[in-house]
């Protein structure tokens, strides 16, 4: 960000190395200055309660499931 003026997603891995979720990015700025991480789980993380994890830029953190609390998903942080 701080050379180019945007983040650049395209370097960015589609898998975590223990394939326990499927990764995808997305900048919602169209000059890029923002951009969101999206964790999917897959494998040994299907049944994972908190469902899909969110950072963005600012580091905002998200969970998918809505019953369940965003600071016991991301252990406390």
């Amino acid at each position: 960000m701080a050379r180019s003026g945007e983040y650049d997603t395209n370097r960015c891995k589609p898998a975590s190395e223990q394939q326990r979720y499927q990764l995808s990015y997305d900048s919602p700025d169209p000059q890029g200055r923002s951009y969101v991480a999206i964790a999917i789980p897959e494998g040994a993380q299907l049944d994972d309660h908190c469902g899909s994890l969110s950072l963005d830029q600012s580091g905002a953190r998200g969970i998918s499931a809505p019953d369940v609390s965003i600071e016991k998903c991301w252990n406390g942080r």
